[in-house]
């Protein structure tokens, strides 16, 4: 309960700070968002805070934080109260698909049978809702980029070529299990958007082999590293996708052909731009596409 009531004051945002405080009603409104709470329960949480000196409560008869949390433990504690949430719920019941990305905990074992099919519908229109707000930040991220291009005369037929290749970027994003070797080349990409984020999440998924892994390390352009190991990477694709080798190899030439008139598209794009501009674009881009693939909601 007290991680709740701290929780309260704060709002994650670009620089984490308290609010300027938050009245009896405030705080409960807000506690009350992810649990039904007393007014006793509420009191004596706020007492015991007050008595460790976590909080103190103004004249004016608001209650502030007395310690100016940083942003990484702001973090925590939030986290900290969703794990325990998660514990706690986890006891009474789950529900639940793990292949298709959703999850209730604190369901009884004993629910009436209709409730699952209800969570379900519920759980997939909030994806496809989350799904929806995300693609459109990057069409208009995508958009406004593309415009500043055409004002300084890149060609309206290769802007289109880049939309459609950015918006492939990012529904194959979350795809990341490797279904189709285009998504290789998609991501490839990427690079040139925000250099470091294909071999990190790269290394995050599976260790690559000794080659790869110091290429990666050495900042060697993908595309060159395609060239020079491939072997290497055909293996590490195949094993990525659990996909046979030979197929990946009879796709290998065509994939790396790809690959190289992507990126020349790009470079040309990113020349019409001005540095100021490209850095602003790969910024937001990259945060856009990032959190398509590793956004998580908890939602109580």
């Amino acid at each position: 309960m007290e991680n709740a009531i701290k929780t309260s004051f704060y709002r994650l945002t670009d620089v984490p700070s308290a609010s300027s405080g938050l009245r009896y009603v405030e705080l409960k409104r807000a506690v009350g968002e992810t649990r039904p709470i007393s007014d006793r329960t509420l009191s004596r949480a706020l007492r015991r805070l007050i008595d460790i000196r976590e909080i103190r409560k103004g004249n004016d008869g608001r209650y502030e934080p007395q310690h100016e949390w940083t942003r990484e433990e702001a973090v925590q504690l939030i986290k900290s109260a969703d794990m325990m949430s998660i514990d706690a719920g986890s006891t009474v019941g789950t529900v639940g698909d793990q292949k298709a990305g959703w999850s209730f905990y604190g369901i009884p074992l004993g629910k009436p049978y209709t409730l699952r099919p209800q969570l379900r519908r519920a759980a997939l229109e909030f994806q496809n809702r989350v799904d929806e707000i995300l693609r459109e930040e990057a069409r208009r991220t995508i958009d406004k980029v593309l415009k500043t291009a055409t004002m300084r005369e890149f060609p309206a037929q290769k802007a289109r070529e880049i939309r459609k290749m950015l918006m492939g970027i990012f529904e194959y994003w979350e795809r990341l299990r490797m279904e189709q070797l285009d998504a290789f080349a998609w991501i490839q990409i990427l690079e040139h958007l925000a250099p470091g984020a294909f071999s990190q999440l790269l290394t995050k998924l599976l260790k690559p082999p000794p080659g790869i892994e110091k290429d990666l390390a050495a900042g060697i352009p993908l595309e060159n590293s395609f060239v020079n190991r491939p072997n290497d990477w055909i293996s590490y694709f195949a094993r990525l996708q659990q996909e046979d080798e030979s197929i990946i190899r009879a796709e290998w030439h065509d994939f790396v052909q790809g690959v190289r008139e992507g990126t020349r598209l790009m470079e040309e794009f990113r020349s019409s731009l001005r540095a100021s501009d490209w850095q602003s674009f790969g910024k937001q881009w990259s945060s856009v596409i990032s959190t398509r693939y590793w956004l998580t909601a908890v939602v109580r």
